[in-house]
C-alpha cells in the first residue's frame, strides 16, 4: 500500500507542476526522467516543493516525517 501512495503523491506533484513536461522543465530534466519515477528522487524533494507548494513531508514522508 505504501507503493501506491508513494505514487499517487507523484501525480499530485506532477499535476502541481502543470504536468511532466513543466515539472521537468522546472527541474530543469527531460520529461523522460519523470515518467520513470515510481517515487520523486531524494535528490528532487526540495525543488519539487519549492516548484508545486507540496511540503516535503508530504513529497516524501519517509524523508521528513516529523520536519516542519
Amino acid at each position: 500500500m505504501f507503493g501506491h501512495m508513494t505514487f499517487e503523491i507523484t501525480l499530485e506533484a506532477i499535476k502541481a507542476a502543470g504536468g511532466v513536461t513543466a515539472l521537468a522543465k522546472g527541474l530543469g530534466i527531460k520529461p523522460p526522467s519523470v515518467y520513470s519515477w515510481k517515487k520523486i528522487p531524494p535528490g528532487r524533494v526540495l525543488a519539487i516543493a519549492k516548484l508545486t507548494g507540496i511540503p516535503p513531508q508530504k513529497l516524501r514522508p519517509d524523508l521528513y516525517e516529523g520536519s516542519t
